[in-house]
């Protein structure tokens, strides 16, 4: 792994951007989708895999919002081709099959996060699964299951990723 500095400073230059296109951006419907593809690319945190959920105890509902898959990534400026990014992520079968991903509520139905992570990461095909849960608005929470590139540091990543991940609470639900 690169010196932790240097690998700071890129990820803290790469989320910095995302609030001025979240800004731009946000009529579309599937902006979670854009924010995600910029905290899963290897300029940012470099993840292999993420899903991202939102959990509504309200409706007692856990839905699939967003997915990336290194495989599958957009290679282009994602912000810059939005029209093209949004038709390239209806078709990735990851991205797919994580929207199409709905279960009871974790915190509605006292749940272990981690029981859970690991049977959506089984049903993801995530071999390595990291999750992540935080409150999001209107009582909500995200939940974020992921799986890190082999090259960086879980540990490192995990807490760095505890900060950026908030950027997706900012994102509309359509």
């Amino acid at each position: 792994m690169k010196d932790k500095n240097e690998r700071i400073h890129q990820i803290l230059l790469k989320t910095a951007h995302v609030p001025k296109h979240l800004i731009h951006h946000y009529e579309r419907n599937n902006v979670a989708e854009f924010v995600l593809h910029s905290l899963g690319n290897q300029e940012c945190f470099n993840l292999s895999k993420a899903a991202y959920f939102i959990d509504n105890p309200d409706f007692n509902h856990l839905q699939g919002i967003a997915g990336y898959h290194v495989n599958e990534a957009y290679k282009e400026n994602h912000w810059e081709t939005p029209d093209i990014f949004s038709q390239h992520m209806q078709t990735t079968p990851f991205n797919q099959t994580v929207r199409g991903l709905s279960l009871p509520s974790i915190q509605k139905n006292k749940k272990s996060q981690q029981d859970v992570a690991h049977e959506l990461a089984y049903s993801l095909g995530i071999e390595k699964p990291n999750f992540l849960s935080w409150p999001v608005k209107y009582e909500n929470y995200g939940f974020l299951v992921f799986e890190p590139s082999p090259e960086d540091d879980p540990e490192f990543l995990q807490e760095q990723l505890e900060i950026g991940a908030h950027l997706l609470g900012f994102c509309p639900i359509f």
